[in-house]
């Protein structure tokens, strides 16, 4: 705050004083009547003169008597003057002689309260030296303290505990400042309740919030990081934080769930890895008797990649089937099986042997009764067979594996690394699989940092060895960046060997996605190592035709300078020409026939790029096939992709300053496209034109 408020000192008296609110009486007499509005047009004047920030208006009506202290429009004079941030006006307030720095505003909320929730560190410095009572809750019963936490004010957090504020304060409901900072993602603020000793494991009442930890609280969702826009690394932050600090990681809520168990049906699948590296029990049922892994895989939209993971992290299916009868324990295993098949082709090649390597239960299948494993492929079945006819009945090397592991739970992957053994060896008890290149920890950390653009993090990881060319979560570190934009972190990841000719789990090099996203720099960086420009992704689409799909016309142009091919089309059997011409880039079109574009080219559809740019596009979106260009907005492009189910689409929402369907019709048509060619329902491109009503194109057209 400016100087003004730094000047204030407490005033004769005022220590500890405690606000009483200010009542209006109850009253008939006229004289009293009279009195009684003229105070509150007074106090009426107050608070607009402070919304107004006239600092001599506000500080006549003070002179003139108006009550600093009574509530107007549920608020104080001092509350609705820190709302709106004069700080003048805030001086003017706290040094009148009759303010009283407990009074509070309709929901109980003290100034100093309001102070500490808006991190007015100078503020609440004043407002203590006058005698502000520290612990003074609002109706919710949140102290000042846990107001801190609601926007991760940490400085003033630690003032107020330094001057003996309760880090264990609880609210009417049970909730302590550190329940409510790990929910609120106040990072500094669960620091400074941490070093002053909070109590860790405190939960709610029994009644709200399933009683659950803060440490469950801290675990990360899609609703912190996407509408609350949380960075994801501050929750693994608090996390990490809670752990050191000793609290009870295997807590249960009154639902019989862990925060692994919140972490998996968030589908956090770094928070899952982090609870088993700092030793989560795998093993704990929630009140449906669902373990970890038995909750990853019974989800509507099963977490494959989770479930492998918690395989390689310890999880014993075995131990979840012992002591079930012979016939419960194949229908659980033909269960699993088949569910292991509806997994994505990448992660069912590591999910399967590990299953089958976790839960020696074969001895409870006969031979004849190797049918049950139809559900597989053939390489599946392979893999099955081959354990069944060699790894029945487990060999004594085996078991000794089952022992070992079961000894060093939990953190079986830490545990096994420092064991006095080769790396073979090491191998062997990590079910081969390998821990230090291919760490899952370690890999989502570096994508996270790469989405965040930590650049330190993600060098420091670098450093550790790990494989650049391995996909989480679908794509490469090198696709991330790419999607980012992220040139640094691109060179940076080259540079520790990241292969740009690698696809990821979905087929695509970094070369396919920053063409998708229209990430012109990155391109530069890929060309520079040797990135061919008609390099295919798995569906045998360039990155020409990537970034025309995707409305990124700017990046087409560039794709063209440098000798991409315009004649090849999409798995939708779509060329860059259709799309250019459908968006009304008259630019574009006129650069793809300039550098051989084919004009009478045919779409999946029948279409050339002239009946195309006579649909105005339209023909395209009737048919979901996005034109991103078009649209003013993506939401406008959904939306009228809706009202074309029910009525013509309506070119309002288009970017009218640059699409320019006729200048492409005239462009096409100055470069010989047949006005007579048909489409597969036999319309030529003026009965398009005259279908989707775009009457102006009628004289070129005819």
């Amino acid at each position: 705050m400016a100087d003004t408020v730094r000047s204030m000192v407490p005033r004769d008296g005022q220590t500890g004083r405690i606000g009483i609110r200010r009542e209006t009486p109850s009253c008939c007499g006229g004289t009293l009547s009279s009195s009684y509005n003229n105070a509150m047009d007074t106090l009426k004047g107050l608070h607009e003169a402070i919304i107004d920030n006239d600092v001599d208006v506000v500080c006549k009506l003070l002179q003139e008597g108006a009550d600093v202290n009574s509530i107007y429009n549920q608020e104080t004079a001092f509350s609705k003057a820190l709302a709106v941030g004069n700080d003048i006006i805030i001086s003017k307030i706290i040094n009148f002689e009759t303010f009283d720095p407990n009074q509070p505003n309709r929901a109980e909320r003290s100034p100093l309260f309001n102070a500490a929730l808006r991190g007015r560190n100078d503020v609440v410095r004043v407002l203590i030296s006058l005698g502000a009572i520290i612990d003074q809750r609002d109706y919710q019963g949140v102290t000042p303290l846990g107001a801190t936490a609601y926007y991760n004010h940490g400085e003033a957090a630690e003032l107020l505990i330094q001057h003996g504020a309760d880090v264990n304060s609880e609210s009417n409901n049970g909730e302590t400042p550190l329940y409510r900072a790990c929910a609120n993602v106040s990072d500094t603020v669960v620091e400074v309740l941490l070093r002053y000793n909070c109590d860790v494991n405190k939960k709610p009442k029994s009644n709200h919030s399933q009683n659950r930890t803060p440490f469950m609280e801290a675990v990360p969702s899609k609703y912190q990081e996407e509408v609350q826009g949380k960075q994801k690394s501050k929750m693994l932050d608090i996390m990490k934080l809670l752990i050191a600090q000793g609290c009870d990681i295997n807590a249960q809520d009154s639902r019989g769930n862990t925060a692994l168990h919140y972490a998996i049906e968030r589908t956090e699948t770094l928070a899952v890895c982090l609870l088993a590296e700092c030793g989560a029990d795998l093993h704990l049922l929630e009140e449906n008797g669902l373990s970890s892994f038995e909750a990853a895989l019974s989800h509507s939209e099963p977490r494959y990649e989770i479930a492998t993971y918690l395989l390689a992290y310890g999880f014993e299916i075995e131990r979840c089937l012992a002591n079930k009868p012979r016939e419960d324990v194949k229908a659980a295993w033909e269960s699993l099986l088949k569910t292991i098949t509806l997994a994505p082709t990448s992660v069912r090649a590591m999910l399967l042997p590990l299953t089958i390597q976790s839960a020696p239960l074969f001895h409870q299948f006969s031979y004849e009764e190797k049918d049950k494993f139809k559900c597989l492929n053939e390489q599946e079945q392979e893999i099955v067979l081959r354990y069944f006819h060699k790894e029945c009945p487990p060999t004594l090397e085996k078991l000794c594996r089952k022992v070992i592991r079961r000894h060093i739970r939990p953190c079986i992957l830490r545990n096994i690394d420092t064991l006095p053994i080769t790396w073979s060896q090491k191998r062997f008890l990590a079910y081969n699989f390998c821990y230090k290149s291919h760490n899952p920890l370690k890999l989502y950390e570096l994508q996270l940092a790469i989405q965040e653009g930590n650049h330190k993090m993600a060098e420091q990881l670098l450093n550790i060895g790990l494989d650049l060319n391995t996909a989480i979560t679908e794509q490469t570190p090198l696709t991330v960046a790419a999607i980012v934009g992220d040139i640094e972190m691109v060179k940076l990841l080259l540079k520790h060997g990241a292969n740009p000719l690698v696809k990821d789990n979905q087929g695509q090099t970094a070369f396919h996605v920053a063409s998708r996203f229209g990430h012109i720099p990155v391109l530069e960086v890929l060309f520079s190592h040797g990135v061919d420009v008609d390099i295919p992704n798995i569906q045998c689409e360039t990155g020409l035709v990537c970034a025309a799909a995707h409305g990124k016309f700017e990046t087409v142009l560039f794709l063209l300078s440098k000798g991409a091919n315009p004649n090849k089309p999409n798995h939708s059997g779509i060329f860059p020409i259709h799309y250019a011409a459908g968006s009304g880039n008259d630019i574009v079109t006129s650069s793809i026939i300039e550098n051989g574009g084919d004009i009478h080219v045919l779409d999946a559809l029948g279409n050339t790029p002239l009946h195309v740019a006579a649909s105005r596009g339209q023909m395209y979106t009737a048919n979901n096939i996005n034109l991103p260009y078009l649209y003013k907005s993506e939401v406008l492009m959904h939306f009228d992709a809706i009202k074309l189910m029910a009525s013509p689409p309506s070119t309002s929402y288009f970017r009218e300053n640059v699409v320019k369907h006729l200048d492409v019709i005239e462009i096409l048509i100055s470069a010989g496209a047949d006005k007579a060619s048909l489409t597969n329902d036999m319309l030529t491109p003026f009965k398009v034109a005259e279908k989707y009503r775009f009457f102006d194109s009628f004289v070129l057209l005819q």
